[in-house]
């Protein structure tokens, strides 16, 4: 198979610039990702300060979130919430539904 000079001429310099650009933006994530490891670890001390501080003057403990990361991405562990789902069959049972535009429907 020949191929001509000018295809294969453009087909290393496109192949060039999408190496080039590939390095640059994987500098670039990892420029962000330390970024974000510092921003976790601090926004997880300011927490923890703060709460610190709630117990110290008013006695009143309080949650402290963590943010930590995860394979995918950042998760954020906070306080559970104050209830707990009841499932798909027990909310038919209760007369709960989904309307069209995703908001909830209660049956009378």
């Amino acid at each position: 198979m020949w191929l001509n000079r000018k295809t294969y001429d453009d087909l290393w310099k496109q192949l060039h610039e999408t190496t080039i650009a590939n390095q640059i933006l994987e500098r670039h994530a990892t420029a962000l990702e330390t970024t974000m490891d510092w921003l976790r670890v601090r926004v997880t001390q300011l927490e923890m300060e703060r709460a610190q501080l709630l117990w110290n003057y008013t006695g009143v403990r309080v949650p402290t979130p963590e943010i930590k990361r995860t394979e995918q991405g950042v998760s954020q562990s906070s306080q559970p919430t104050p209830f707990k789902d009841v499932g798909d069959a027990e909310a038919a049972k209760l007369g709960i539904s989904w309307n069209e535009d995703g908001t909830l429907n209660y049956a009378s």
